[in-house]
């Protein structure tokens, strides 16, 4: 039993180290109603708790065709120190600085309706043991106003969300995966030579 206990412990020191991170966000508002050739403006707010910075990056997933999506700042490093608002966290005495995100969205040929854009944003700390990031989805609404006299479509514009591809799994998979047979393989080997030892 001795040897088996050193083995799990010899594994468990070699294997590389992984930090978890402390990703805080909020979306101020999801719904803005415009009229054609306006813009609307969302803002989106990211803390961190921890000591450790790490990269932000952000990245419109989908938006209508042809319309313009500004995201400011799209990559930042966000520390306890970073931003110029502040948050009360139900958990935290003190608030915490956060760092605004500012989304302008431009509508371009539009007919009126509700249209869907999503933002995606990314933390973690790349290049240290193994990288773990983090991601968040924001779902922003634009409705377009028509005219007056414009006939409104009763279609609802927004598209329903899509099932993740075989190819995202696929990619997925492989890795979890190896790191659970690698650790399984592990522990047989071990009983293994701990039995006939």
């Amino acid at each position: 039993m001795n040897k088996l206990c050193l083995i799990v412990i010899l594994f468990l020191l070699i294997l590389p180290k992984a930090e978890a991170i402390s990703f805080g966000s909020l979306l101020k508002k999801d719904f803005a109603q415009i009229k054609i050739n306006e813009s609307a403006k969302f803002e989106i707010l990211f803390w961190n708790v921890e000591e450790k910075p790490y990269q932000v990056q952000l990245e419109v997933e989908e938006a209508p065709e042809d319309w313009l999506v500004m995201i400011q700042p799209k990559e930042f490093t966000l520390s306890s120190s970073t931003g110029e608002e502040y948050i009360s966290l139900p958990y935290l005495e003190k608030p915490v600085k956060a760092f605004l995100v500012n989304v302008f969205v431009k509508p371009e040929n539009s007919k009126a309706g509700k249209y869907q854009v999503l933002i995606k944003a990314r933390a973690g700390l790349p290049y240290q043991g193994i990288s773990f990031f983090q991601e968040r989805d924001f779902k922003l609404i634009v409705e377009v106003e028509g005219e007056k006299n414009q006939e409104v479509e009763n279609k609802s514009l927004i598209k329903q969300e899509p099932l993740p591809s075989i190819e995202k799994i696929a990619e997925q998979v492989p890795s979890a995966f190896s790191y659970v047979f690698a650790i399984i393989g592990i522990l047989v080997i071990s009983l293994i030579i701990y039995k006939y030892a």
